[in-house]
């Protein structure tokens, strides 16, 4: 197919006059897409494991959201790992702590360390498109 994923929202950038039969549901794939991106929260469930954001361009709905509440039972410390890409992403955590205080780390995938949130917190991420770090 002779489109490509846009670099930011994963959007489908058709060239001109192609993929004139296809306009309709790419188009209404690219403002479902843009409405995910402006509104609404993104529910993500932790347990023991990191999670990756998923980032797969045109389907990828985990990344592409900006706010996201953290629920679930936190069993150790864990890493979110966030796309390499410059975004702004707000993380509320609402996880119960089992077994201990844990911490989760919000980071990219080629970065040692990474913004720290504790229990409870709410947080606010820039990812310049290689570092993630806490502006609030």
């Amino acid at each position: 197919m002779p489109f490509t994923p846009t670099p930011i929202l994963g959007l489908y950038d058709i060239g001109h006059l192609e993929e004139e039969d296809a306009w309709d549901e790419l188009t209404d794939t690219n403002l479902q897409r843009l409405e995910l991106a402006t509104h609404g929260y993104g529910v993500i469930t932790v347990g023991g494991a990191n999670i990756t954001m998923d980032d797969t361009p045109y389907t990828g709905t985990t990344s592409i959201r900006p706010l996201h509440r953290l629920i679930g039972p936190q069993v150790d410390h864990l890493d979110i790992i966030l796309p390499d890409k410059e975004r702004l992403y707000t993380f509320i955590n609402d996880t119960t702590q089992t077994g201990g205080t844990w911490n989760i780390t919000l980071r990219t995938a080629a970065q040692s360390g990474g913004v720290v949130m504790k229990p409870g917190g709410r947080i606010v991420v820039y990812v310049d498109g290689n570092i993630a770090r806490s502006i609030i």
